[in-house]
């Protein structure tokens, strides 16, 4: 730290310091989360916290922080779909299959061919639209 001192003629020893507000602004979003504000400000030393809903992983920096550079500490994370059927949107319909008099399965159609086997019988294809 450096420290200024007043001359015998009434200047400083240095430049005098300012003072700059820094504000970071609103977080960027991210699809398919959400952040919070830890201590409810977008200036210099704030916190923001990123999470994804449910069935999303977070792809990124979870916990950031508002520099005195005005910018938040790293990139906007990203909400990844885990691959369920809920974050892709999957629609399909069904189909019967019978194997013999007593055992009828209901059988859901995507559109992505998947082998669906069951009791060594392959019973249909599964698929899935992605």
């Amino acid at each position: 730290m450096q420290v200024l001192s007043c001359g015998l003629g009434g200047e400083w020893s240095g430049k005098a310091p300012t003072c700059k507000y820094i504000d970071c602004g609103a977080p960027p979003n991210t699809d398919n989360g959400r952040y919070e504000l830890l201590n409810r400000t977008t200036t210099y030393g704030s916190l923001v916290e990123y999470s994804c809903r449910e069935d999303y992983w977070l792809d990124g920096t979870e916990r950031q922080m508002c520099t005195r550079e005005g910018k938040w500490s790293a990139d906007t994370p990203a909400c990844i779909c885990k691959l369920s059927a809920k974050c892709l949107n999957l629609s399909y319909r069904t189909q019967n299959i019978q194997l013999n008099p007593s055992v009828v399965l209901l059988v859901p159609l995507f559109h992505y061919i998947v082998p669906f086997l069951v009791s060594s019988y392959l019973i249909s294809s599964v698929t899935a639209k992605l």
